[in-house]
């Protein structure tokens, strides 16, 4: 007899009948008790009030051996245009950045795009689109004329006039979420089919650990999903992915960046992935 099948006991009953029995019994119980006190004694279902809310917000992520996520701090906050330009951000220690020359430009951190806000103004984890939005230098940077997305940042000191890209933080290839600079990309995966114009600076492109695809952030091209939707997107320039990754289009709202949500777009924002 296999476990969990009816034993039969002495008096005629089953296991799974006794059993039955009792639960009728307790629930029997229960409704009593709750009538008898005029009140529910379990909790009424959970209902969720919340807004969907164009800005990005900082999501913590899980290193590895070797990697620094410097974002961490700021989970749960809004990205703000200040801190693409700043040499610090209130709450990252300071000194973090310096070791870049090239400070703040090729900063990027990732977020989550359009996740759902509580009645407190609290992000609910675990809501929106994974993105990264990057800082690049303006004077190499090329995207097809129609695709006006990106923020323009002007030169700031030593610094060249540069823009901010974001990019849907899934890669093509089986949906991964590609890192920017989290951890530098090993000799063996810098065969590139094209060279990334990051190389120009000395700077790695967008690198996706699972299965090795890179994308150059500082060419946008257009691109077309296996559904035939077309969108622009990070020039795939190394692995078994074959097609560029997705841009989102942003702009500045107040101090915040914000992504302009197209529904014409929406098949390439929910299934763009195979």
């Amino acid at each position: 007899m296999g476990y969990g099948e009816d034993e039969t006991e002495t008096g005629g009953i089953t296991r799974r009948r006794l059993l039955k029995s009792l639960a009728l019994a307790g629930a029997g119980l229960a409704t009593a008790s709750a009538v008898v006190s005029g009140k529910m004694l379990l909790p009424p279902p959970l209902t969720f009030r919340g807004e969907i809310r164009e800005t990005f917000v900082y999501a913590a992520g899980e290193g590895g051996p070797g990697e620094t996520i410097w974002w961490n701090p700021l989970a749960g906050q809004e990205v703000a245009l200040t801190h693409f330009t700043e040499k610090e951000i209130p709450g990252i220690p300071a000194g973090t950045f310096n070791s870049n020359p090239m400070d703040p430009v090729f900063r990027g951190m990732a977020a989550v795009w359009r996740g759902v806000f509580d009645e407190t103004g609290a992000w609910l984890p675990g809501s929106g689109m994974t993105a990264l939005l990057i800082r690049l230098p303006a004077d190499r940077f090329k995207a097809p004329d129609e695709f006006t997305g990106v923020v323009k940042v002007d030169p700031i000191g030593d610094h060249p006039a540069s823009v901010i890209v974001a990019l849907y933080d899934r890669c093509v290839h089986l949906c991964c979420n590609p890192g920017w600079h989290v951890k530098a990309v090993p000799s063996a995966y810098r065969d590139y089919r094209t060279n990334p114009k990051t190389l120009l600076y000395g700077q790695d492109p967008i690198w996706c650990q699972c299965h090795n695809s890179q994308y150059d952030p500082m060419t946008l091209v257009d691109s077309v999903h296996p559904n035939k939707t077309a969108y622009v997107g990070a020039r795939f320039v190394h692995g078994p992915a074959s097609r560029a990754l997705p841009a989102i289009p942003i702009r500045v709202e107040g101090t915040k960046i914000v992504g302009d949500y197209l529904p014409a777009n929406a098949k390439w924002y929910s299934a763009y992935c195979r």
